[in-house]
Formats: structure tokens, C-alpha cells, sequence
């Protein structure tokens, strides 16, 4: 069990390494070297009886929150929130792993809260340092803190699987999941407007090359991707490349977006047809494709906003469908370049016999084909 408290104190701290400055790291580093030997040594003890191990603490109460009414040497807490009472004086350090930390109290050495929010309660007096990773430190006027007050990385329950968003509610965590599934969804539309209804002859044809050869077009996308940092690193040491710069970042950005429609439109044709037989314009074959592309992240997401036992099944899915959507965007991105940005079809004469039907090579756009992508002019 010791183990396991290192190996998640060691990826939290690496985590949130990235979002820190220098003088958050050095506290960063007291607070793990500091919980390291709470680990090692004795963790909890009361007048009753003593426990050595985190698992003799999680039988006692279940891996619920605990609040803290006398005087122990240090506190760790695993899955729970942590309260410590007005009349407690910690004489060691204070930690909740997975939980929040309330304290109206002393506590002598570091409060820390992991996967969690940290609040100092008005009187409260914490002598060390107060750490929060994964949440926020909310200091009462009246507090005081002897250390220095370290908050890094609200959102690290989104790469986390053992931090959890307790700082709200289960219907707030809900509300805030659909709100952002709305917004994107919205977004999604958005761009298929542009993409599909105004330029749908280029889409279409940029569809082909999906449609011909998945994997090409996903390694070309992922080499576009992967090269961009040395495109870039070789303009930045040319004067004339320095300009050239932010429009190739606007391009790769444009790409990336049309990309995501250019899959789900194809994705639509392919699996939205058979959910949806009657959708027939691209229009809505994009939507409907972006839906089945994007369902996995967001029901995740919301499995996750649910807690409890859903909560590592929730962040799994949540991980799948954030593969499912990195290699469609790759996808996406091939197909255009491949296509030089929807300028030219795949030659449906390589093809094999067996393939999809091909769109009709003398005019794309005109109406009725396989696509339902309306004309333009």
C-alpha cells in the first residue's frame, strides 16, 4: 500500500510539474518528500487504537470523509474528504488523497489535498505549506498560512483517474458535461455549414481518399502533425520564414477543422446510414457522423460526472474516445493533403472492383450524388 501512495503522489507531482513555476516546485517537492515519510512511518493513530497502514485506515471508515476531533501526529486520508476540527492541533502534516480538506484547526506541518480542493476555514492556521494539486486553495481572510499557498491544475481530473472533481456536486458536474457537449456540438454544426454547404464539392472529394484508403490518409495526417514543430522550427530561423509563420499555423488550424468534418461526413455515409436510413443530405451525414465519432468522449465524461464506481469507467471510455477522435482528426487531415485541400478525387479506375461507389469523376458536385452535398457554384 505504501507503494501505491508513492507511485500516485509521484505521477500527480509529474503532472503537475508542467503547470508550475519554480517556487511552486520547490514546495511541491517538500510536500511529496514529506509525504513519502509519512508513508514510511507510522500514518494514524488515536487514543483507541493505533493503525500503521493506509488499508487499516480505508476498513476503519470505509474510505469515507473523517472528521478529525483530537490530536494526531499526521493525517493521510485515501477517497474521502478530511476535516479538522476547531479544537485539533495537528502536530505533522494533513493530507486527502482523492478528496477535499477542510480545516478550522492547527495543523503544524503541510495541508495538502490531491485530487482535491483545500479550504481554510476563518481562525484556521496551517504552519507549512497549503498544497492543493487538481484543485483550488480557498483561504479565509483570517487564516494564515506560514508556508506558501500552492494551487496547480483544476482540471487534471481530465488525465487522472484517481482525481476526482469533489469541489462539485454530481448535478453541477452533470450540467457542466452537457453544457460542453452542447457547445461543441454546436461548433461541429457550425463548421459543417461552412465546410459541407459552401465548399462541398472540395469536401467530397477529399471524402475519396477516406474512403479509398483509411490508412494512408491516417498516416499522412499524423506526419502533417508530426512534421509541424520542424516546418515551424525552419521558418523560425529564416527572416523570411519568420513571417510565414502565423499563416501556416492559421492553415494547419483551418485544416484541422475541416478534417473533422471531412471524416464525419464520411463516417456518416458509411455508419449513419445504417442508424438513419432516411438522412440522405451531407449536411446531416456530417452531423450524424460527428455524433457517433464524438459519443464515446462525451458519454465518458458523463459516466465520469456520475462518480462512484462509473468514475475510472467514465475516465477510461473518456481515454478511448479521445483516441477514436485524435486518429479520425488524422485521418481528416491526410485526406486533405492527399487531396491538396479537396483540388482533386482519388482515381476511382486504381481502385479494386469491390470498393465503395465512386463518386461521379466528371462532376462532384452535382446534385443527387452519393453524398447529398449540395451544388456550388
Amino acid at each position: 500500500m505504501t507503494g501505491m501512495l508513492s507511485l500516485l503522489l509521484f505521477a500527480g507531482f509529474a503532472t503537475a510539474v508542467s503547470a508550475a513555476d519554480g517556487r511552486d516546485l520547490d514546495s511541491l517537492q517538500r510536500v511529496v518528500d514529506s509525504l513519502r515519510e509519512i508513508a514510511e512511518e507510522r500514518m494514524y493513530e488515536n487514543d483507541d487504537a493505533e493503525y500503521d497502514t493506509l488499508l487499516q485506515i480505508e476498513q476503519k471508515y470505509g474510505g469515507g470523509a473523517i472528521k478529525i476531533t483530537h490530536s494526531p501526529d499526521d493525517i493521510v486520508q485515501m477517497g474521502g474528504d478530511v476535516t479538522v476540527d476547531a479544537t485539533t492541533s495537528v502536530s505533522g502534516d494533513a493530507v486527502a488523497l482523492g478528496g477535499n480538506m477542510t480545516v478550522h484547526g492547527i495543523v503544524k506541518g503541510d495541508a495538502v489535498a490531491i485530487g482535491g480542493s483545500l479550504y481554510l476555514e476563518p481562525g484556521s492556521r496551517v504552519e507549512g505549506d497549503a498544497v492543493s494539486i487538481g484543485g483550488r486553495v480557498r483561504k479565509s481572510e483570517t487564516a494564515s498560512v506560514g508556508g506558501e499557498i500552492v494551487s496547480i491544475g483544476p482540471g487534471m481530473g481530465a488525465m487522472l483517474p484517481w482525481i476526482k472533481d469533489t469541489e462539485r456536486s454530481m448535478s453541477q458536474r452533470i450540467g457542466g458535461v452537457i453544457r460542453s457537449s452542447f457547445i461543441g456540438y454546436l461548433l461541429i454544426f457550425f463548421l459543417i455549414l461552412i465546410f459541407v454547404d459552401l465548399f462541398g464539392g472540395a469536401t467530397d472529394r477529399a471524402c475519396t481518399y477516406v474512403a479509398s484508403d483509411v490508412v494512408k490518409a491516417g498516416l499522412a495526417g499524423f506526419l502533417t502533425l508530426l512534421l509541424t514543430p520542424v516546418i515551424i522550427g525552419v521558418l523560425a530561423v529564416t527572416v523570411i520564414g519568420l513571417p510565414v509563420i502565423p499563416l501556416y499555423l492559421l492553415a494547419l488550424v483551418v485544416v484541422f477543422f475541416w478534417g473533422m468534418v471531412v471524416v464525419s461526413l464520411e463516417a456518416g455515409r458509411v455508419w449513419g446510414t445504417r442508424v438513419l436510413p432516411s438522412v440522405s443530405h451531407g449536411r446531416w451525414l456530417a452531423l450524424l457522423g460527428a455524433v457517433l465519432l464524438t459519443l464515446p468522449k462525451y458519454a465518458g465524461k458523463l459516466l465520469a460526472a456520475i462518480g462512484g464506481p462509473l468514475h475510472i469507467v467514465g475516465w477510461s471510455l473518456s481515454v478511448v474516445g479521445s483516441v477514436i477522435l485524435f486518429v479520425a482528426i488524422c485521418v481528416g487531415i491526410g485526406s486533405l493533403v492527399m487531396s491538396r485541400l479537396g483540388r482533386r478525387s482519388m482515381d476511382w479506375n486504381d481502385l479494386d472492383s469491390g470498393a465503395i461507389d465512386p463518386v461521379d469523376p466528371v462532376d462532384p458536385d452535382e446534385p443527387g450524388d452519393r453524398s447529398g452535398v449540395p451544388a456550388t457554384s
